[in-house]
């Protein structure tokens, strides 16, 4: 056996053992310190990201509307853990959050469409065949906003 391999080998097992154990720390620390709603909420978030946005990326360029689904989800985790339940108030800060997710992540997705063009990712925009959807994608968002 080769030395890069165990090397290798090692820092695989560790770049894929520690993310776990961070997630792990995490969520048991949000159970203790908070509630379990906001622990509860955090698992959702953390499956749907990894579980299904994720994987998302190489087939759909509407990946990116999952991905704001978890990506909103910080707010709720935050009131969940501060109250102890979901109000209104939650539902809006993660309705505001969900709909900034998309003029957000267009211009980042614009600014690198090359590199994600490499590595395979289906994410919006994709190329010059989804330009017609990308105004609509970053201005509909902004509606419930105007006066």
């Amino acid at each position: 056996m080769s030395s890069n391999f165990r090397t290798s080998s090692i820092i695989r097992r560790v770049c894929e053992g520690e993310p776990r154990a961070g997630s792990a720390l995490n969520l048991c620390s949000l159970l203790v310190a908070a509630n379990a709603l906001s622990s509860i909420l955090a698992v959702v978030t953390l499956v749907s990201y990894l579980a299904v946005y994720t994987p998302l990326k190489r087939l759909t360029p509407f990946c990116t509307t999952i991905g704001a689904l978890a990506g909103a989800m910080p707010p709720l985790i935050g009131y969940a853990a501060a109250t102890g339940k979901l109000g209104p108030e939650a539902g809006m800060l993660y309705g505001i959050l969900f709909l900034w997710q998309f003029p957000h992540f267009m211009a980042i997705a614009w600014m690198y469409r090359d590199d994600y063009a490499r590595a395979g990712y289906a994410v919006l925009p994709v190329g010059l065949q989804m330009d017609a959807l990308c105004p609509g994608k970053r201005w509909c968002p902004r509606l419930p906003f105007c006066p």
